[in-house]
């Protein structure tokens, strides 16, 4: 499997904190994969939980919390990954799995304390992401935290603003519900 490849590699000198042309890890890409118990090794052999792509910068929690891999993310924030690290788009951990609907993850990001009301470069928090796509339970459980309802993008919009442009009925009933203007 990965982890033996991993492990032979790592016997062998290889820096387990080489970059790939974006400047993406191993740790990164085995925490989009799946792969926890190369994850988990790769942290025990001490692969930097912290480290950022060339690119966008993404890092192993923000890749791990978009696919909605639950059990990596929660290890990555027990070895210190920063929970509220933001991409070159501004981007959060919590914007990712709320945008794709990972209601798990969402609810463990915020009991470690992820800023429930970060914004992005465009001004979009957690709440806007969760909203445009329909994802009522995750809207609940951010609200619930404390999400601002009112929270203005930088084009004004708002999370009702979106949730009704994108027809998402339950959603906006439940933003107005909530105070949303």
């Amino acid at each position: 499997g990965y982890k033996e490849i991993v492990q032979a590699l790592l016997d062998k000198g290889a820096d387990i904190n080489a970059k790939g042309n974006n400047g993406a890890t191993a740790l990164m890409n085995a925490s989009a994969s799946g792969h926890k118990d190369v994850v988990e090794l790769l942290i025990a052999k001490g692969a930097d939980v912290n480290a950022r792509t060339n690119d966008n910068g993404t890092t192993a929690l923000t890749n791990a919390s978009s696919k909605g891999h639950l059990k990596i993310v929660q290890l990555l924030l027990t070895k210190g990954a920063n929970i509220n690290t933001k991409t070159n788009a501004g981007i959060t951990a919590l914007m990712f799995a709320s945008y794709k609907g990972h209601k798990e993850v969402v609810q463990t990001l915020l009991d470690k304390g992820a800023d429930v009301n970060a914004k992005n470069n465009r001004g979009e928090t957690a709440l806007t992401s969760a909203s445009m796509n329909g994802h009522k339970e995750i809207v609940q459980t951010l609200l619930a935290k404390g999400a601002d309802v009112n929270a203005k993008m930088n084009d004004s919009k708002t999370a009702l603003t979106v949730a009704s442009e994108k027809g998402q009925k339950e959603v906006t009933e439940l933003l107005i519900k909530a105070g949303a203007k």
